[in-house]
């Protein structure tokens, strides 16, 4: 129990508090080291993320589709249009005598309803509908419907008094005529209105699968499995590959599937065609989506199952044949299936055929404004990450601010608190060995000559980039604007070399090479010390530094409590003497007295 000035009239506690404050000097100083330690780490991790966007951007000046990116010009944009890749050939190509590619298409021989002023309703169930079509109507013995049995499995009916069965477009003729709903038998009845009668009964709706009940049910209440039969249809569509291969490609569907229902399936389907019912003509139409004749010894699609023969009235022999672009190239008379296709290098999309003697130039050149653009923002990344290297490695410690603690933070502002730990996390990485090291080597190979380069273009200097003379500025590069397009325009195959080459040897390696390799060391090393975000304090230096101060702040709290129980403990000790000495003063005053 602690008693705190009931004798003395001291400010026990105060005391108490404002020993402990001096006996707590060493352990802020604990805490302090450990923030300059995080703050460190921190700062190791912004340079390594600044390193890492340097190196990524590297790499992409290595691949051919940065400086030697290429771009078609076309004389007529209505006819063809281009695009190049970097392995286009520069140079001029003339298209003439263009006639389009074509698909092939079939449209059927008639009108697919029976009667033109009761038209098939193509949102509505095919099996409702047969009536309306020829080839539909006649259920028995027909080439179209095929009878299937199906096992439907228990339904739950809670607070129902309908549902839906898995299947419709059933035969009514062997569907049960009871149903078993919680071993209670219901009796089958031919129309709704028969339900009002009273009794256990249901109806069927055919068409649909619905099943409706004479009640509703209660919690718990489930329909029993039972079988029955119900009609589908089946069809399969054959086209042709590039090669000239039949595939075809069989669809199944439930009678109670509508007209639009099988038009998109047979549209997302493998076959490869596009169907589309016009309801004004009552007619269907298949398309190949591929452009170009694929089976040069007859149609292009073919069509098996008497729902696409006989119903829709599909006659392969009624086929508008699909044909292959054809064109003259720089004199040279050549066809493609489609009209879009590859040719040295280049895409090119024909889009109208030519007429007469009218033609079409297609010409290469290099894209100089997007090379310009990559070595720009390769530069601009370079000089921002030497000049915050510099600035870290260069930075001089404010030693006069350090950490404040939390005790501290208390008796500021924010503002007050944010300006101090601006001064504080300074110095941070001053004169760091690893640093300083990746910024002499970045200076270092900016200025060599690559190996098997052209000797015009084999050095940064000969293609308009040089470095600052300010030596303030920490060897930033300097960008002639001129210099540079007349280079990328001339030859940017070898300028592309100078930044990307991939040589055996470190001198005939491009300079993007030779700095990704610089920045991936680094981060290597950096990692070493400060980590990343996968790893844990044990497994970088900076982190065991940080486990042992932590280490060194337990054992010290741990002291600290030890030594302020002490000082109450002699306080107390304190109080109670001086009280009892107050209570034998007390008593001999009042024999005095008395």
């Amino acid at each position: 129990m602690r008693i705190s000035g009931f004798a003395s009239g001291m400010d026990i506690d105060q005391m108490v508090k404002d020993l402990m404050k001096a006996e707590r000097i060493p352990l802020d100083k604990f805490y302090q080291r450990r923030t300059t330690i995080e703050w460190q780490r921190d700062a190791y991790r912004e340079m390594n993320t600044m390193l890492a966007n340097f190196r990524d951007l590297s790499r992409n000046l290595t691949l051919s589709t940065s400086l030697g990116a290429k771009t078609v010009s076309t004389s007529n944009t209505n006819i063809a249009t281009a695009t190049a890749s970097s392995s286009a050939a520069f140079g001029s190509y003339k298209l003439e005598n263009i006639t389009l590619a074509s698909a092939a298409t079939n449209i059927s021989a008639g009108t697919i309803s029976s009667d033109e002023q009761n038209k098939l309703d193509p949102t509505q169930s095919l099996w409702s509908q047969r009536d309306k079509v020829a080839g539909l109507a006649n259920v028995e013995g027909s080439d179209v419907w095929v009878e299937n049995s199906f096992e439907q499995s228990a339904v739950s009916l809670s607070n129902k008094n309908s549902v839906r069965l898995s299947k419709g477009a059933i035969n009514s003729e062997t569907f049960p005529n009871t149903l078993t709903v919680s071993s209670r038998d219901f009796t089958r009845v031919n129309s709704l209105e028969e339900l009002e009668n009273g009794g256990q009964a249901f109806f069927v709706d055919t068409n649909t699968g619905q099943v409706t009940f004479s009640e509703t049910f209660e919690e718990g209440d489930e329909l029993q499995s039972f079988s029955y039969d119900h009609y589908s249809f089946n069809f399969s569509i054959t086209t042709y590959d590039a090669n000239g291969t039949a595939k075809a490609t069989p669809l199944e569907f439930d009678g109670t599937a509508t007209l639009n229902q099988v038009i998109s399936g047979i549209n997302t389907s493998a076959a490869g065609v596009t169907a589309l019912y016009d309801s004004q003509s009552d007619q269907i139409v298949f398309t190949r989506k591929e452009t170009g004749n694929f089976n040069i010894e007859g149609p292009e699609m073919t069509f098996e199952g008497a729902f696409l023969t006989s119903v829709l009235q599909m006659d392969p022999s009624r086929e508008t044949g699909g044909s292959d672009a054809r064109f003259t190239i720089n004199g040279l008379e050549t066809s493609r299936k489609s009209n879009t296709f590859t040719m040295n290098g280049m895409t090119i999309t024909l889009k109208s055929n030519t007429v007469g003697n009218e033609s079409i130039n297609l010409t290469v050149n290099a894209n100089t404004d997007k090379a310009f653009d990559e070595v720009m923002n390769f530069v601009n990344t370079y000089n921002e990450l030497i000049g915050e290297i510099s600035g870290k490695v260069n930075e001089q410690k404010n030693r006069n601010y350090p950490p404040l603690t939390d005790e501290q933070k208390r008796e500021l502002s924010d503002r007050e608190v944010e300006l101090w730990e601006e001064k504080a996390r300074s110095g941070l990485l001053q004169s760091d060995s690893t640093l300083r090291s990746a910024l002499d080597q970045f200076r270092r190979e900016m200025f060599n000559i690559v190996e098997g380069v052209d000797p015009a273009f084999n050095q940064l200097a000969k293609i308009g980039i040089t470095t600052s003379r300010d030596f303030r500025e920490g060897g930033k590069l300097i960008v002639d604007e001129g210099k540079l397009r007349e280079a990328l325009a001339s030859n940017p195959d070898e300028v592309r070399k100078l930044f990307g080459q991939n040589g055996p040897t470190q001198a005939e390696k491009g300079l993007a090479q030779r700095l990704r390799t610089i920045a991936d060391n680094t981060i290597k090393s950096i990692e070493t010390k400060a980590g990343n975000q996968y790893r844990t304090n044990q497994q970088f230096s900076l982190g065991r530094e940080l486990i042992d101060v932590e280490k060194r702040i337990t054992d010290f709290e741990r002291r600290l409590v030890g030594i302020e129980n002490r000082y109450w403990s002699q306080f107390t000790a304190m109080e109670k003497a001086l009280s009892q000495m107050n209570s034998q003063a007390n008593y001999l005053y009042s024999q005095f007295m008395s």
